[in-house]
């Protein structure tokens, strides 16, 4: 049986429920994906009044 995203997306907003602020980590040896999509979703959860930690195992590399 297949779980459709709304599944998905209510145990998001349960999670997300009474809490203020977030740590959000990506993987080891960062790449353009993982930091990037860090950075969207930290970026959307600010806009929505969470306070927002990024952070990296590994530096990021220069050229990005």
């Amino acid at each position: 049986m297949s779980v459709g995203w709304e599944h998905h997306a209510n145990e998001l907003s349960a999670f997300l429920a009474g809490r203020s602020r977030l740590w959000l980590v990506s993987h080891k040896n960062p790449d353009g994906d993982g930091i990037g999509s860090a950075a969207a979703l930290g970026l959307a959860l600010r806009q929505r009044g969470f306070e927002v930690a990024i952070s990296h195992p590994d530096p990021i590399p220069l050229r990005f």
